[in-house]
């Protein structure tokens, strides 16, 4: 019996492994850290480039479509060309992929092309589809002095995965759909 509570007291006072024992449980934590960072970044830099892409999409097209060719969804051939090109033009490439939506019960897929005006809130509120006839001004709107701009809304998706797969991160926790929407005045 005092063989075994001289050892045990021994190994009270014995201190050769501890650093190591520290240096383990502090490394645990810090690297917990740093992948936790690591999916941050990640997914912010994914985010980011989806709004990139979309960007790119509604520039393309503006570039794409003049005046004479408006509105673009049925006058300019090379619209959803353009479109498709810019929404691939990141490093995410063919990962973002134009949204749907559903309208009265069908499934539509972006762009929109409409006919908006600026509310006095100064938010933009669609007047007419751009099939239908285009109004004479916006005074639906209380201000009969200016015309409904031809607007196009490109709306994209990319589907995000978490780098690592168990919930050993907080990239789980984000959102799996990555979007973003892109208004722009063609004219």
């Amino acid at each position: 019996m005092s063989k075994l509570s001289i050892r045990n007291s021994n190994l009270l006072v014995e201190s050769s492994g501890l650093a190591t024992i520290e240096f383990a449980i502090a490394s645990s934590v810090l690297m917990l850290g740093l992948l936790n960072g690591l999916e941050t970044a990640r997914y912010s830099f994914q985010k980011m480039e989806v709004a990139n892409a979309v960007h790119a999409a509604a520039h393309a097209a503006w570039n794409a479509c003049d005046t004479k060719h408006l509105p673009a969804l049925s006058k300019c051939t090379t619209v959803n060309t353009a479109i498709n090109n810019g929404i691939q033009s990141t490093s995410l490439g063919s990962a973002v992929t134009l949204s749907t939506t559903t309208v009265s019960g069908k499934t539509v897929s972006y762009p929109f092309e409409g006919y908006y005006c600026l509310t006095t809130a100064g938010a933009l509120k669609k007047e007419a589809d751009y099939t239908g006839t285009k109004p004479t001004d916006c005074s639906a709107e209380g201000d009969s002095a200016h015309t409904p701009g031809d607007y196009l809304v490109i709306k994209a998706q990319a589907t995000y995965a978490p780098l690592f797969s168990s919930k050993l991160t907080i990239g789980s926790l984000f959102g799996t759909t990555l979007s973003a929407t892109s208004t722009i005045r063609l004219q």
